[in-house]
């Protein structure tokens, strides 16, 4: 919230483009996994990684709004065809035993995901991007 009360002072316009959380196929699965595996890591396990948290779109209209701006478009990109989702998830598994210190029930929960991430049928398509424009 403090971020986006930051870049109102700042912009007279935002754009902003995430991961939608909203998988339309099963296929998308692996990838919402994996970026759930990578966000959780970067909250238990001190990293650099490139997903440090995970919105749904619903929370980002919310933090745009108690911002004072006004969304002006919003539109889901498909981005089924790029390989974003096979590298977070080839990621993800490499970092599998970075775990073993989280607590056990954040252990299980991985275990979960880990799971379905590698047992979704085929090859893995990436998630969608939603994007938002405000001012």
């Amino acid at each position: 919230m403090k971020y986006f009360k930051k870049i109102r002072g700042l912009a007279k316009q935002l754009c902003f483009a995430e991961w939608d959380l909203d998988f339309t196929c099963l296929s998308q699965r692996s990838h919402f996994c994996a970026v759930s595996i990578l966000a959780l890591h970067s909250n238990f396990v001190k990293n650099e990684g490139n997903i440090q948290n995970l919105f749904h779109k619903t929370q980002i209209l919310q933090l745009l709004q108690q911002a004072n701006f006004e969304v002006v478009k919003q539109l889901t990109v498909d981005a089924t065809f790029l390989q974003d989702g096979q590298w977070e998830k080839d990621y993800a598994n490499s970092i599998r035993a970075g775990f073993i210190k989280v607590p056990n029930m954040i252990q299980t929960l991985i275990t979960g995901y880990y799971e379905l991430m590698n047992t979704s049928n085929g090859k893995g398509n990436s998630l969608n991007s939603f994007v938002v424009c405000a001012k």
